[in-house]
């Protein structure tokens, strides 16, 4: 009975402890690859079995960041991570199929895995899925649903849906027009620095 409460403790102790030392790389990884020490990073996220390390993995591939860029690379972590639920690898893996990096082009299969981090919450992926909705690409079109999306990655902040949602309001496209919420949005995106935002803006202005 004492060896069996004894075991049952040391296998508690060696869960929390593998626990704890995944945490503890994935951690180690993003503060040496935000110092700019890459090679360290690279070795934290790959001792680790961390989902979110694992797309770190997949960006340092893509980027070229402190390895040779590859993108086949890239997306092969970027498919172990999708596998494994981290959301923003589930959405780099969604976006090489839409733009046809390392995999043959396929919106709809794209829109299926941004569907999938978009159900996560993740601001990226609610505005690539509700882009493809408001345009019809690789899905049936629908503006309501796709607005509805990028209003929710408004709301998170993201500036590109910011801007997407702000034109679609301010010019009516394929829906009601609502000029003052949409020049709100662009002065939201233009505030953090969206270039296309400020443009349209100025082009507001002279009207």
């Amino acid at each position: 009975m004492k060896n069996s409460r004894i075991w049952a403790v040391v296998a508690t102790l060696v869960v929390t402890f593998g626990a704890v030392s995944a945490r503890a790389d994935y951690a180690a990884g993003m503060k040496a690859y935000e110092k700019g020490d890459y090679a360290s990073a690279l070795q934290n996220f790959r001792d680790d079995k961390n989902p979110a390390s694992m797309t770190m993995i997949g960006r340092m591939y893509d980027g070229g960041i402190g390895v040779d860029q590859n993108i086949k690379e890239a997306f092969k972590w970027y498919h172990k991570a999708a596998q494994r639920g981290d959301a923003k690898g589930i959405y780099f893996l969604g976006y090489k199929y839409y733009t046809g990096e390392a995999v043959k082009l396929d919106k709809p299969t794209a829109a299926k895995w941004f569907q999938k981090a978009s159900d996560k919450g993740l601001a990226e992926a609610n505005y690539m899925l509700g882009r493809m909705l408001c345009l019809g690409e690789g899905v049936k079109k629908d503006r309501k649903k796709g607005v509805a999306l990028l209003r929710k990655a408004a709301d998170q902040g993201y500036a590109d849906a910011q801007f997407l949602l702000g034109s679609l309001l301010y010019n009516g496209d394929g829906g009601p027009r609502n000029r003052e919420e949409g020049e709100g949005w662009l002065r939201k995106a233009a505030a953090q620095g969206h270039g296309k935002a400020t443009q349209a803006l100025e082009m507001i202005k002279e009207k």
